[in-house]
């Protein structure tokens, strides 16, 4: 079923807003259960990532997948005999994050899923992956570019070193990509 673009636009809206309050409720229980570990309090914890939490690709991922649901739910509502906007309203209040209702908590359970089976290990190493693989392509795109500056190409020394830099640092992050997608496939 095709909706309407006022509708879709709308549904995109309130995806944008309800999709962050899902994402802390999950988080939310998460770091309940960090802090009694850690003998850290929430609050604390939730001040230093509430800055990431809105423009993070959790969370844009998290919109994204509660578009397409809330989609989803608005056409089943259309079939069942609702107007488009009756329909638009029955689901904005059906998977508000604070609505309580069955399909906020199923969204909810997914993402607290989610959390939980997050190793930060893994995050730290593709980090580390990215840095180090960016790394070593600057330093042999630096030695190329000496090389070739001083040897072939004289006349543009810098412009042959920095050319050189930045061929190696896209050299090590492609590597760096490669090997994260690696490591993303073997944890699956």
């Amino acid at each position: 079923m095709n909706l309407s673009r006022e509708t879709q636009e709308d549904i995109r809206r309130f995806a944008s807003e309800e999709a962050g309050k899902h994402l802390n409720s999950a988080e939310i229980s998460y770091f309940e259960r960090l802090g009694r570990k850690t003998g850290q309090t929430k609050d604390k914890i939730i001040k230093k990532m509430s800055k990431f939490k809105l423009t993070s690709q959790q969370t844009m991922e998290a919109r994204d997948d509660l578009t397409l649901y809330m989609s989803d739910h608005i056409a089943d509502l259309v079939e069942q005999g609702h107007t488009e906007n009756e329909a638009l309203e029955m689901a904005k209040a059906a998977l508000k994050a604070d609505s309580g209702s069955d399909q906020s908590a199923d969204i909810r359970d997914k993402y607290m899923e989610y959390f939980q089976s997050r190793n930060p290990a893994m995050d730290e190493a593709v980090g580390l992956y990215y840095g180090g693989f960016s790394l070593l392509g600057i330093i042999v795109g630096a030695v190329a570019g000496l090389l070739l500056g001083l040897n072939v190409f004289p006349g543009y020394f810098c412009l042959t070193l920095i050319i050189s830099i930045v061929v190696g640092m896209l050299v090590g992050v492609a590597c760096a990509m490669l090997k994260h997608a690696s490591v993303a496939e073997k944890s699956r």
